[in-house]
């Protein structure tokens, strides 16, 4: 679910994986590891993406949040 959300704020926001990454100080490679639902994704990382993204941490736990708009 939290993999899915991030790809969803990311793509909506025009942000490709390396502008992310950039932008946040974690590799592209585990981004997308993290949307594909490869590894998991420490609190603290967590918070750096939601900074980066302007998104509440909370975003990404919300009920329905994996539906496209």
């Amino acid at each position: 679910m939290v993999g899915k959300r991030l790809r969803q704020l990311r793509t909506q926001q025009g942000l490709s994986l390396r502008a992310l990454a950039q932008k946040s100080g974690l590799s592209r490679s585990f981004i997308c590891d993290v949307e594909h639902g490869k590894c998991g994704l420490s609190v603290a990382s967590l918070r750096v993406l939601a900074r980066v993204l302007g998104v509440d941490e909370g975003v990404f736990f919300e009920r329905g949040s994996d539906r496209t708009s």
